[in-house]
């Protein structure tokens, strides 16, 4: 038996979450650029050496979406092998509200309620990394295709009006067929109901 001299990496997935007429939302990013390139996956990356998993996700959404966050929880792990002999991660996957966009100077940034008139506009960090930033709920997720929703377009508050179209206004819908693989696992775990993210 040989021993690879790879070690198991651990990743930090967030659901960064936002409730609109009681559904709640969460950010999906268009991976590009490193593995599970053209997939969609939740923001995160890397733990560093002495890091919290709560530091962590506070640190990598700031550095991808330019967002703050709240309450930030542990939801589950996941062992995500993409290849035994190249690559394999644990996946902590984690859930913070957004307050809101770190450049935004409003008073109401930290409003506690578990309802914002509309989401904080994220920023579009790390262009070379992901190619957009998007709302959706688990339902959507699981099932392949939602609106678009640009979570760094200002006037995306109302594309979350109640519809059950999946095409608004000639758009076309975002299709998520392709989730990076600890999503992919995740799902496994919890199907449709999806995990506690409220």
């Amino acid at each position: 038996m040989t021993v690879s001299n790879i070690n198991v990496r651990v990743g930090i997935g967030c659901f960064v979450t936002y409730r609109h007429q009681g559904t709640t939302y969460f950010l999906l990013g268009k991976r590009q650029g490193s593995h599970g390139s053209n997939t969609w996956g939740l923001p995160g990356g890397h733990l560093e050496m002495g890091e919290s998993w709560s530091d962590c996700a506070h640190r990598e959404i700031s550095e991808e979406c330019n967002l703050i966050l709240s309450d930030c929880q542990f939801v589950n792990a996941t062992n995500d092998i993409f290849d035994p002999q190249i690559r394999h991660y644990i996946t902590v996957f984690m859930k913070a509200r957004v307050i809101s966009n770190a450049d935004d100077n409003r008073d109401d940034n930290d409003d506690c309620s578990s309802e914002q008139k509309m989401p904080p506009v994220a920023t579009l960090m790390e262009p070379d990394k992901c190619k957009m930033w998007a709302w959706v709920s688990w339902h959507e997720m699981v099932c392949g295709a939602a609106i678009r929703r640009d979570a760094c377009d200002a006037n995306v508050a109302g594309c979350f009006a109640k519809s059950d179209k999946l095409v608004k206004d000639g758009a076309e819908p975002l299709d998520f067929s392709a989730l990076f693989l600890p999503l992919v696992n995740l799902i496994k775990l919890y199907g449709e109901s999806g995990p506690p993210l409220d």
